[in-house]
């Protein structure tokens, strides 16, 4: 992979930052509303087993997902367990990965705890009734442009990586040296410009909106966000990638 590939990455996932940040601003104009995610709370007689958030990816999923192919891309992976596979025929472009499995790297329960830690903290207690057509919907929202991004990232950055020094990943692996692959894996360089960079641009997409009749999400809450919890589980994605990918230099070389 070459340099300039490696900054297209770069540059998608600069890119996904703002749609994450417009759904996080977006959710904290709703109260917690605890009742969205109160297991045996979905309402539906049949699925009463789930949240209301449960229920509602869960059939977005059915609905626009798996019907559809959605979950063949590696980058988007579902919430839901059991998805029925894809009712057409189709096919998705190269994209260089080696998966053997494209759930081998599933980070979602991960970011569904993260998330759910996040808005307590930025939300205000209490209900508000917005349930079905608002805050879920900005749940929702919000845990797909998370998702998309942790998959996204995870991915392509360790095969990035991986390209760049094969050798050295391969004895990782081989010795079973988790804490070593980890290490060479992460960059705190990046980290730091990342976290800096969402809070600027939080506070900036935020500057022209009347907060007598908006709700400020503070900056640094996404920044906190994104380093205690985006970053570290990109992270740990990375690692199941590598951990996964085939190991032999004739099998890993391009």
């Amino acid at each position: 992979m070459t340099g300039a590939q490696i900054e297209d990455i770069r540059g998608r996932l600069q890119a996904m930052e703002e749609t994450i940040i417009f759904s996080l601003i977006e959710r904290a104009q709703y109260r917690l509303n605890h009742g969205i995610y109160e297991v045996n709370g979905s309402g539906f007689y049949m699925h009463n087993t789930t949240s209301r958030l449960e229920r509602a990816l869960q059939q977005q999923e059915l609905l626009i997902g798996s019907s559809n192919g959605m979950f063949d891309a590696p980058e988007v992976r579902p919430f839901s367990p059991n998805l029925p596979r894809a009712g057409r025929s189709h096919k998705l472009a190269s994209d260089g990965l080696f998966l053997t499995d494209l759930n081998a790297v599933n980070l979602n329960s991960e970011i569904l705890g993260a998330y759910l830690e996040f808005i307590r903290a930025v939300c205000m207690e209490g209900d508000d009734g917005q349930y079905w057509h608002d805050a879920l919907e900005r749940d929702v929202t919000a845990l797909r442009s998370i998702s998309r991004r942790v998959h996204y990232g995870a991915l392509h950055i360790a095969e990035h990586k991986f390209l760049e020094g094969p050798e050295a990943y391969i004895e990782l692996v081989s010795s079973g040296d988790i804490e070593g692959i980890k290490s060479r894996l992460r960059v705190r360089r990046i980290e730091d410009e990342t976290v800096l960079r969402v809070t600027r641009k939080a506070h900036d997409i935020q500057s022209y909106s009347d907060h007598e009749l908006r709700r400020r999400l503070g900056p640094e809450a996404v920044g906190r966000f994104y380093m205690e919890h985006i970053m570290p589980i990109t992270l740990e994605g990375e690692v199941r990638y590598i951990l996964q990918r085939p190991v032999s230099l004739e099998r890993s070389l391009p």
